[in-house]
């Protein structure tokens, strides 16, 4: 179950790196490429939190 922590890290990691992307993206408006990669980051943490409660036995 431990081995589980490893995707759960690359997803967080993946998530933050999204939401740099929003960020350098974020220019006044809302194109469709900040919702994409908020979208994404939104995913991406959802997955790892849920891998990390998977391998710790613990609610995160």
């Amino acid at each position: 179950m431990v081995l589980l922590l490893i995707p759960a890290i690359a997803l967080g990691a993946a998530a933050l790196g999204g939401i740099v992307e929003a960020l350098k993206d974020l220019d006044g408006g809302l194109p469709s490429d900040v919702v994409r990669h908020v979208f994404f980051s939104a995913c991406a943490a959802a997955g790892a939190i849920a891998l990390a409660t998977i391998a710790t036995g613990r609610l995160a």
